[in-house]
C-alpha cells in the first residue's frame, strides 16, 4: 500500500506522508589491510605492525646502540622539521603534528608517509655510520 500511496502522491505532485520511523541506514566504515612488516637491521629482526613503526624501531634500535642520545638532538633530516628532539615542538615552535615517543624520552615526529617512514628510516640510519645495505624490509 505505501509503494501505492507513494506513486499516486507523485503523479500529483504531493509529498508523501512517511508514518514512523525511517529505517536506519548504518554507517559502513572502510577497513584496510594493514601490512605487517619485519625489518632487519644489522642481523637483528624487529616486527612492526606498520610503517610508522619501521620508522619507531629504527630510532629505538639507534638509541639502543647508543647512537641516538638526548644531546645528539634535535636531528633534522630536512627542511624546517625535526625529525626527533627532547621536546615535541619544531624549530620554529610548532608542535609535532603525531608525537611518537621513544626511549630515552625522545619525541619522534610521525606524520608521515608509508615511503617516507622507510625513507627516513634509512636515512636515519646513514646518518649515524650503518650502511643502507644492513637495513632490509621484508612484507
Amino acid at each position: 500500500l505505501t509503494h501505492r500511496y507513494c506513486n499516486n502522491a507523485r503523479a500529483r505532485n504531493e509529498t508523501p506522508q512517511i508514518f514512523g520511523r525511517t529505517p536506519y541506514t548504518p554507517i559502513v566504515t572502510r577497513t584496510r589491510k594493514h601490512k605487517s612488516r619485519t625489518i632487519i637491521i644489522e642481523d637483528e629482526e624487529i616486527f612492526c605492525n606498520n610503517s610508522i613503526a619501521v620508522l619507531i624501531n629504527t630510532a629505538n634500535w639507534l638509541i639502543k646502540k647508543g647512537k641516538i642520545t638526548p644531546s645528539e638532538c634535535p636531528i633534522k633530516i630536512e627542511g624546517s622539521s625535526y625529525l626527533i628532539n627532547t621536546r615535541p615542538y619544531h624549530e620554529d615552535g610548532r608542535d609535532f603534528r603525531t608525537k611518537k615517543e621513544l626511549q630515552n624520552n625522545l619525541f619522534l615526529e610521525g606524520n608521515w608517509s608509508s615511503d617516507n617512514c622507510i625513507n627516513k628510516s634509512k636515512e636515519l640510519l646513514i646518518r649515524f655510520g650503518i650502511p643502507a645495505t644492513n637495513f632490509d624490509l621484508e612484507e
